[in-house]
């Protein structure tokens, strides 16, 4: 699936502990939570894959959560986004 190569980031979810996030040129958002063998990545492994998506212009869907429900939205990015802003 292509991606917007300007949304994907790695989002930190607790200290030390990312997802990453992407949207695709359709508008929906995709989250990859981790590697096979763990829950979450690290900061490194984090920005491995961003660098790697961001390369690419797109992502495997197998390896990643479409955003459903208040997950996704562009409500929920924004409100991410500006929480963001809030704690920096």
């Amino acid at each position: 699936m292509k991606i917007d190569r300007l949304t994907v980031i790695a989002h930190e979810i607790a200290e030390g502990v990312f997802a990453v996030n992407a949207r695709s040129l359709k508008g929906d958002w995709w989250q990859h939570n981790g590697p096979v063998d763990a829950d979450y990545f690290t900061k490194p492994q984090a920005d491995a894959l961003v660098a790697r998506v961001v390369i690419a212009g797109e992502l495997d869907r197998s390896h990643w959560s479409c955003g459903n429900g208040e997950y996704g939205t562009d409500d929920h990015e924004m409100s991410l986004l500006e929480a963001e802003q809030i704690e920096g």
